[in-house]
């Protein structure tokens, strides 16, 4: 009786329902590789005063004093540019991106002021 009552109640349904189709899409997720904020900031700084001193900007610029002046300011400069609460982590391909371009940049273009480069600010390095 019972497989009877089930075939009835499936006959006896006029109810209809429309069947759509869903479509799947994947996407690669690789995660972002970070290293911490503090080192990155060592190396930017130690960077920018190795260049600064390979390009004499040390001593006949006038701009610093010494390769210790240099550190403390552009040490200062960095910190002050990533050192936030919405700087926890540094991309380690930006980092890359940002110690090549210091290293790459021709002296006489150098940034004789405490400013970091663009490619070493918090927007392109930040996670």
């Amino acid at each position: 009786m019972k497989k009877f009552l089930c075939a009835v109640a499936l006959v006896g349904c006029g109810a209809s329902a429309e069947v759509g189709t869903t479509e799947t899409t994947s996407a690669d997720l690789r995660p972002i590789k970070v290293v911490a904020t503090e080192p990155a900031v060592a190396d930017i700084t130690r960077a920018e005063c190795a260049r600064a001193q390979a390009c004499g900007a040390v001593i006949s610029r006038g701009i610093y004093r010494d390769a210790d002046y240099c550190e403390t300011n552009i040490n200062r400069a960095v910190k002050e540019e990533l050192l936030t609460e919405r700087c926890a982590y540094i991309d380690r391909a930006g980092i890359a991106k940002c110690l090549d371009t210091i290293n790459r940049e021709a002296c006489a273009d150098l940034n004789f002021t405490e400013h970091v480069p663009t490619a070493c600010r918090r927007a392109a390095l930040c996670r």
